[in-house]
């Protein structure tokens, strides 16, 4: 996948694989700079897809699903003071 208009690639939190689809990469961009929030992107191996969207949240630096119902994202945020 390469960076355009609709994707930007961090050198941020590695990317994290969904617990039950392994062809499914979710990654992120965002910045507490601008208060931009945080843009989650979802990469579809099979599909050759990208989604995105967008959370209102700066500085997420870690994606975690619940085990119990691996369709539910965590975002974890840090702010440094």
């Amino acid at each position: 996948m390469d960076q355009d208009g609709g994707i930007t690639l961090t050198n941020g939190p590695p990317p994290t694989v969904h617990p039950t689809d392994p062809g499914v990469l979710h990654f992120e961009f965002g910045t507490g700079w601008s208060g931009i929030g945080t843009d989650i992107y979802r990469h579809d191996s099979r599909r050759d897809l990208v989604t995105k969207t967008h959370n209102s949240y700066d500085r997420v630096t870690a994606f975690a699903f619940n085990p119990a119902e691996p369709g539910v994202m965590y975002l974890g945020t840090a702010e440094e003071l």
